[in-house]
């Protein structure tokens, strides 16, 4: 890092938050459209309990994150496939 000047530093420093921000963002937004598509009303998932993604981005936030949480609950880790 010597030899370089304050303003490179920061400008990379800067970049690198950018981009662990819009992975972030990116990671939740793809939990919440796989959680979205897991909601169904009925046993045969044929009828699903919100009509469109934005219905299930506009619940409440503590809806929302219980029904995160819930599916998160259904994934398997790599060791549970191994069985």
């Amino acid at each position: 890092m010597s030899g370089q000047s304050k303003e490179k530093l920061y400008k990379q420093y800067e970049d690198s938050v950018i981009a662990e921000l819009c992975e972030t963002e990116m990671n939740k937004r793809y939990r919440e459209y796989c959680t979205f598509s897991g909601l169904y009303k009925d046993d045969k998932y044929k009828e699903r309990l919100l009509a469109t993604f934005d219905k299930f981005d506009n619940l409440p936030t503590e809806y929302k994150q219980q029904f995160m949480d819930e599916y998160l609950g259904l994934e398997l880790s790599m060791d549970q496939l191994k069985k």
